[in-house]
């Protein structure tokens, strides 16, 4: 069994890996497709190491739908 501190260190060390794909505007599947693909696997990734800890994933970058970003 992991501890909270070896969760929240891969958290930590995983999200630093991970920086170049969440901090850029979301892709999608017609503008980028690897791109979109490693957002969505790095977040559903980390939704699981938050949820196992019983926190919510902070947003990034690469959650931002909005018009102006598309």
């Amino acid at each position: 069994m992991k501890t909270l501190e070896e969760i929240k260190e891969k958290i930590a060390d995983f999200t630093k890996e991970n920086l170049h794909v969440l901090d850029c505007y979301p892709s999608t599947m017609d503008i980028n497709t690897p791109k979109a693909l490693m957002q969505l696997s790095v977040k559903v990734a980390l939704d699981g190491l938050y949820w196992t800890i019983g926190e919510k994933r902070p947003e990034f970058k690469c959650d931002d739908f909005t018009k102006e970003n598309q």
